[in-house]
């Protein structure tokens, strides 16, 4: 072939071998912030100093697309700035420094967000240090939670969500949580059941606001009863709760819920069947007398607050003896009756022998008396 034919095939293998060189070589991404009177804006990167000092007091912070470890190198405590807010979204934290909230805010943070944030974070001393009377919200969702124990020790706290963190549990300290806050969110989580009594308690306090429970494992039981009794109005500040399990109450939300459903009442153990001897009482069950046949009242019990003990009367001597028949075996039953029965027989016999023997006896004395006629002559 002649080299005119290629000439123009040449020049397009130049342009797509240039677009794959071009392809290859790395393009930086842009990391910075921007700072303004009371605000931050930062992209990929954590502020400076300079941002910081920029802002100036009572600034918020927004960190987006970050990639690593949240830490800065500014001494807590130190420079003229303080830090309201910090809000960390669409991120990937690999790790927080120690007392790095405190640090950045100069230890005046007050609402804390971490949202869309991938990884695994310890809300602990470590993270929450210098914090603990300063901060007021604290919002999380997406990443794994492993303990919130820490939650307890911030007095300040008042509004909290912990949203798609895989809770499955919350420590037994989070009562204190409870009784402080006045909005909480748990959404999303594992959880199976909450400390029920003290949730009544909080829901039914006027400065209260709502607890949000949707797409737990809720499970629902005698231990829900608090909340299932408590006012209408209370129950209004719990949303989107609903039953997992057991089954028969799987996605009930907690308006359906009574008493009855969670609580239901244990199976009496079954009735002994055994045929009784006709006429013998052989006990009460369940308010009819199984020898009658018909319905008996229960006896009122009295409570006995003292130690001494209160004497049988005779006729609940009887009731008791005749309670405690319905345990006797057949054979027992049949002897005492056959007993009976030979005793009634002998009874009958003395009496007709009795009465036989009076009998004769009144006869003979008839015969024995002398005649009153007189004889004539």
């Amino acid at each position: 072939m002649s080299t005119g034919y290629w000439e123009p095939h040449r020049c397009r293998l130049e342009w797509v071998l240039f677009l794959i060189c071009l392809s290859s070589v790395p393009v930086s991404v842009k990391s910075d912030c921007q700072a303004h009177p009371s605000f931050i804006a930062c992209t990929r990167a954590v502020p400076r100093l300079m941002h910081l000092t920029k802002a100036g007091q009572s600034s918020h912070v927004m960190i987006t697309q970050y990639d690593g470890e949240l830490s800065t190198d500014i001494p807590e405590g130190y420079g003229n700035y303080t830090v309201k807010s910090l809000q960390v979204s669409k991120s990937r934290i690999t790790n927080i420094q120690p007392r790095f909230f405190a640090r950045l805010s100069n230890n005046k943070l007050s609402h804390l967000t971490l949202s869309a944030v991938n990884g695994t974070l310890h809300l602990d001393s470590g993270t929450l240090g210098g914090l603990e009377s300063v901060l007021h919200t604290l919002y999380v969702s997406d990443p794994v939670l492993q303990d919130v124990s820490y939650l307890a020790k911030l007095s300040q706290l008042d509004q909290v969500s912990l949203v798609r963190t895989s809770l499955a549990e919350l420590p037994s300290n989070f009562v204190t949580v409870l009784r402080r806050v006045i909005k909480l969110d748990l959404s999303s989580n594992q959880l199976t059941t909450l400390p029920w009594s003290e949730v009544a308690k909080r829901i039914a306090d006027i400065t209260f606001s709502e607890i949000k429970l949707a797409n737990n494992r809720w499970h629902c039981d005698c231990g829900l009863r608090p909340l299932v009794v408590a006012p209408l109005e209370a129950k209004r500040k719990v949303t989107n709760f609903e039953c997992s399990t057991p089954v028969d109450l799987a996605d009930l939300p907690l308006q359906a819920l009574t008493v009855d459903s969670i609580c239901p009442e244990t199976p009496e153990p079954p009735v002994d069947k055994r045929p009784s001897a006709p006429g013998w009482n052989t006990g009460v069950v369940g308010g009819v007398d199984e020898g009658t046949g018909s319905d008996s009242e229960p006896a009122e019990s009295k409570p006995n607050y003292g130690n001494e003990e209160q004497p049988l009367s005779v006729a609940q001597g009887e009731e008791a003896k005749l309670a405690t028949a319905g345990g006797m075996s057949t054979e027992v039953i049949a002897v005492i009756i056959a007993i009976v029965v030979v005793v009634a027989i002998v009874l009958i016999a003395v009496i007709v022998f009795k009465v036989r023997s009076k009998n004769q006896r009144q006869r003979k004395q008839d015969g024995d008396k002398p005649s009153h006629k007189s004889n004539t002559y």
